[in-house]
């Protein structure tokens, strides 16, 4: 083996030792736009006669939305909107890895968060805590 070929594949190896220690991908892919927060979760056990489910849609443009267990719509005003895009950016969230922190029996939720033409989506509790640092920025309805 030549010591051309001998370095080509010590880089090789290199980078392939660098991907992988790299840490899980962030998978992110390009936005439809309008929504910058999306939450659905639910939980359990759930009697026959309750709704154990709700999701929640923060739009671009201040509407919040939800649906399920509570229902409505709100116009929470572009302030809102622009904090939790600066707490979005400042989390991190579209790059940040995460530790996987295992599984919960009795919740489920999913995300998906949008910036700048990308979203991510999160499967609980991945970036549990960074994503309950954005949710306090949501308000709730009663």
């Amino acid at each position: 083996m030549t010591i051309q070929k001998l370095a080509i594949l010590v880089g090789s190896i290199g980078l392939l030792v660098l991907l992988l220690s790299a840490g899980p991908s962030t998978d992110l892919t390009p936005s439809t736009g309008g929504t910058i927060f999306e939450r659905h979760e639910g939980w359990g056990p759930c009697p026959d006669d309750e709704i154990c489910i709700q999701k929640t849609f923060l739009h671009e443009d201040g509407k919040l939305v939800f649906t399920g267990k509570k229902e409505g719509q709100v116009d929470v005003g572009l302030d809102v909107v622009n904090q939790v895009q600066q707490k979005i950016e400042e989390l991190d969230l579209l790059k940040r890895n995460c530790p996987d922190r295992g599984e919960v029996m009795d919740y489920w939720a999913s995300y998906s968060i949008s910036q700048d033409g990308y979203t991510r989506e999160f499967t609980f509790p991945l970036c549990d805590i960074a994503l309950g640092e954005l949710e306090q920025l949501i308000p709730e309805i009663d």
